[in-house]
């Protein structure tokens, strides 16, 4: 009989290591909470200096010397703290919504439970909600919030107010629709950036279809034997160029056969038209039902759920 030594992988910790980095994950969490207090309290300072703006907008009979006051305290701020003035107003803003607004959210903020990131994710799903249907969904939201990522706990905030606002989807889709555009900004070395706001069936289906175009470019370069240098970011930004400014992509016609893609849970009354809840583009969140209708009427497949 022959013994075999165990030999531990390299990357084995011995116990002096696990003990240093149990003490050192523990001590970051401890900070990631004094943060998020440090942040509530400043939110706190913002909010009163937002209401010695009132004050003085008030004293003075004028709303625009109560916006002349608000920039006059922001900008004050603004030098002291070397921060742009037009930032100050924002988070005053944000300060003053999450205080009065959120007051559950603001408290999970004060003792260090949920970061200020997942407040602005919390915010931006609740805002449009009256305050009976908002308290109702802190009570959902806030206790998944301090288990979850920021990225984990959007898409949830989102199904969570969608399914108790008692406005329906359709209604807000259409007012938002008035919304949609297209804007350029100017960048330095030659370089602007265009964004467009659109459904988010649109975009969503626009990007797939750019990214199966730019992989597929890239495969065929491969197979040529000549790698393309570009990366698939870069690659659609030149398909896009190509698609809107010619109307042909890079490639041409082995491009042209590709379309977009998206997924989209639709519930089965929805389908039928019996009712009206939201289905749910993935990677996105809630969309209304007659688009979901729609997309389901051309959908080439079905995978039941």
């Amino acid at each position: 009989m022959t013994a075999q030594a165990y030999c531990p992988e390299p990357w084995t910790p011995t116990a002096g290591e696990s003990a240093r980095t149990s003490a050192l994950v523990d001590r970051f969490v401890e900070l990631e909470a004094q943060v998020a207090r440090v942040r509530a309290e400043q939110a706190t300072l913002l909010v009163s200096l937002a209401e010695i703006a009132v004050v003085q907008g008030r004293r003075s009979g004028s709303e625009s010397e109560y916006d002349f006051a608000t920039r006059s305290i922001a900008a004050e701020l603004a030098t002291a703290a070397r921060i742009p003035d037009g930032t100050i107003r924002g988070r005053m803003g944000d300060a003053v919504t999450l205080m009065t607004g959120f007051p559950a959210t603001f408290a999970a903020l004060q003792e260090g439970r949920i970061s200020e990131p997942h407040t602005r994710v919390i915010v931006a799903a609740g805002e449009r909600l009256d305050d009976d249907s908002r308290v109702e969904f802190e009570g959902i939201v806030l206790p998944r919030a301090e288990g979850v990522t920021v990225g984990q706990l959007r898409s949830f905030a989102r199904a969570v107010a969608e399914r108790i606002d008692p406005v329906p989807l359709t209604v807000r889709q259409a007012e938002v629709m008035a919304h949609r555009g297209v804007w350029i900004t100017p960048l330095q070395d030659g370089m602007a950036e265009i964004r467009a706001v659109l459904p988010a069936f649109a975009v969503y289906a626009i990007h797939d279809r750019l990214t199966q175009a730019a992989t597929k470019l890239k495969a065929t370069a491969r197979a040529a034997g000549h790698a393309d240098p570009r990366t698939l970011d870069q690659i659609r930004a030149d398909l896009l160029a190509d698609l809107l400014l010619t109307g042909t992509p890079t490639a041409g016609d082995a491009l042209d056969a590709i379309h977009a893609t998206i997924q989209v849970t639709i519930p089965v009354d929805t389908i039928t038209g019996i009712g009206d809840d939201a289905a749910f583009l993935t990677g996105y969140g809630p969309i209304d039902p007659d688009t979901a209708r729609r997309l389901a009427g051309n959908a080439p497949t079905w995978v039941r759920v």
